[in-house]
């Protein structure tokens, strides 16, 4: 953990066995959630919460069978869902889980399995849809009924391979990224809405690749990360603003500072780098 201001680390959460695929912060910002896997003998598949005051690890949280890919916090509800390359889509509820003095759980529900491997997981801003990239019929799901709203022609343009969907502040949008185009889906009407090319997004050729996609939330501001290079846009008219480059390598993720101001990468040249919002001072 660092702090923005300084530039100083705060703490470093040491317990995974494995390399951490994601984490999350609590709508409160009093919990960190991160999750664990690779293909290593130590199997530590696990879910583990972490004091954000202190950096103490409060519960490890096992459920599933693999690597665990996905983490995201309800944003309403005390409640934490997670994905794995089991298929699994799991719900932990977090007030049931700080209750309790065994600082190892299993008590999770499944919401569903898929036949393959699940990647990113998203809820909306007000809980009521939950969207799932991976092998999955289903790209966006009702929260509380689990019934599919918008469900993937997988031989279509539709059915493109999606590395990371976001949705737009207001919840009436999921914009997904794929090999080729970005998505834009209408969640009132359950359609495609829009398909929009990105300048450079086809130029890439490589399989697996990390396109990552994060809506500012304050500002009509839309960041997408294309191999090492972040495209800021303004998103209402799809107006490109700058284009953020220092990065060597492609990058894991991307995330706005809750006032909008600043973007934060992740890069596989092993730095995070802090960028100001919306011109392209690093």
């Amino acid at each position: 953990m660092w702090d923005v201001n300084s530039g100083e680390r705060i703490h470093t959460l040491l317990g995974h066995l494995e390399k951490v695929n994601d984490i999350a912060f609590s709508p409160d910002s009093t919990i960190i959630a991160s999750v664990s896997g690779a293909f290593d003998w130590y199997q530590d598949f696990s879910v583990r919460l972490w004091n954000v005051q202190t950096g103490e690890e409060l519960y490890i949280l096992r459920g599933h069978r693999d690597q665990v890919q996905s983490v995201a916090f309800h944003p309403t509800k005390n409640l934490l869902v997670t994905t794995g390359l089991d298929g699994k889509v799991l719900m932990w509820d977090v007030d049931e889980i700080l209750s309790s003095l065994n600082t190892v759980q299993q008590s999770s529900m499944t919401l569903f399995e898929s036949d393959g491997w699940l990647g990113d997981v998203t809820l909306s801003p007000d809980g009521s849809y939950l969207s799932v990239i991976g092998n999955s019929d289903a790209l966006i799901y009702e929260a509380d009924t689990l019934e599919p709203l918008i469900e993937l022609d997988r031989d279509s343009e539709q059915g493109t391979w999606l590395y990371d969907a976001e949705f737009s502040p207001d919840g009436n949008q999921l914009i997904s990224v794929g090999h080729e185009s970005v998505l834009i889906w209408d969640l009132s009407t359950s359609e495609l809405q829009e398909v929009w090319m990105l300048e450079g997004l086809q130029s890439v050729n490589q399989d697996n690749f990390p396109y990552q996609i994060e809506f500012s939330p304050v500002d009509n501001l839309v960041a997408i990360a294309v191999h090492d290079q972040i495209q800021v846009f303004e998103y209402s008219g799809k107006h490109l603003l700058t284009t953020l480059t220092s990065h060597d390598r492609s990058m894991d993720d991307l995330a706005f500072s809750p006032d909008g101001k600043l973007l934060v990468s992740a890069s596989l040249d092993g730095t995070t780098r802090l960028w100001g919002v919306p011109t392209s001072e690093e």
